[in-house]
Order: C-alpha cells, then structure tokens, then sequence
C-alpha cells in the first residue's frame, strides 16, 4: 500500500475523522473500566470488555495512520 497516494478531500478528511472518533470512544470507555472502576461495578464480562475496548482502539488507531500514510502531500512552492 505504500505506492498508493491519495488527496486529502473532505471524503477523506470524514474518514479519519470517523476513526479517530472510534479510537477516542475507546479510550475514554478504557479511562472509566481502569481509573473508575466504582462506575463500572461488579460486571461479570469486565475483563472480556476491557480486551473488546483495546482490539478496537487498536483498530482505530491502526486505521488512523494508514490513512495518513498514504495522503498525498504537496510540496509547497515559495513565493
């Protein structure tokens, strides 16, 4: 995927801005299971969540940068 360069549209833009609001959903689930754990009460599946919550910050995270990594950059002229 690294020969690939795309431009960065609004289509694109909307993209990255839907992952990183994935991963920012995740670690503010992960910040209330790990620092507020009063919150989160005595639920029999904490640990199966918790592991839930990491795999799809990972993924967000992970979508982030291949997108990013593949943006077209412009060298900008100077004037």
């Amino acid at each position: 995927m690294e020969d690939i360069k795309i431009q960065l549209t609004p289509t694109v833009t909307a993209a990255i801005s839907h992952y990183q609001a994935l991963k920012d959903r995740a670690l503010s689930d992960l910040e209330i299971f790990l620092n507020r754990p009063v919150g989160v009460g005595g639920h029999a599946t904490t640990t199966d969540d918790i592991i839930k919550l990491f795999e799809e910050l990972e993924r967000a995270d992970s979508m982030v940068k291949s997108i990013k990594s593949i943006i077209l950059v412009e060298e900008k002229t100077e004037k």
